[in-house]
């Protein structure tokens, strides 16, 4: 199941989906969609998406420290998007590549349908499992003799770096 609604302790809510305003097949603006109520009333409906290029499916996720975040996969530049901000209901979104480069064929791990969970003893850990892309719908290539591999990420300090990528897990 997508965490998309975050209940926080103070009684405020943020709430991420996949939202386009375009009315055909392409949906060339889709994107996630937020808003945030601040305990009385819910923000305007947003118009814009949080990426800056395409995306979908997004986590929504806070850290320990209160950085705000969602995870999407991008479906321009075919990797997985982390868009963030430091302060939960407001501030600027900065976003940041989250897959690894392919070296073999030059390119980014074409990644899609993420999940991403917080942990550890702070919760300041991010972890998350993605597929690579298969050759037959997403043009991807294969990994590991896997066309689709589950593969998973880790991120020890809230999404600054990932110190696990593609890792395929065992017995897969």
């Amino acid at each position: 199941v997508q965490n998309r609604i975050i209940y926080h302790t103070d009684g405020t809510i943020s709430a991420a989906w996949t939202m386009s305003s375009a009315m055909d097949a392409a949906w060339a603006d889709r994107g996630t969609g937020y808003n945030y109520f601040d305990g009385t009333d819910w923000l305007p409906f947003p118009t814009d998406r949080l990426e800056s290029s395409r995306g979908g499916w997004p986590s929504m996720i806070v850290t320990g420290s209160g950085i705000e975040a969602a995870v999407t996969h991008n479906t321009d530049n075919s990797h997985l998007n982390l868009t963030q901000r430091p302060t939960i209901g407001s501030g600027m979104w900065t976003e940041q590549n989250i897959s690894s480069y392919d070296d073999e064929n030059l390119k980014y791990q074409d990644m899609i349908w993420n999940r991403t969970a917080v942990g550890g003893v702070n919760n300041e850990s991010l972890h998350m499992i993605a597929v690579t892309a298969d050759s037959s719908n997403f043009g991807g290539t294969i990994f590991n003799g896997l066309d689709g591999a589950l593969v998973y990420y880790r991120s020890q300090d809230e999404g600054a770096t990932w110190d696990i990528q593609d890792m395929q897990l065992p017995g897969l």
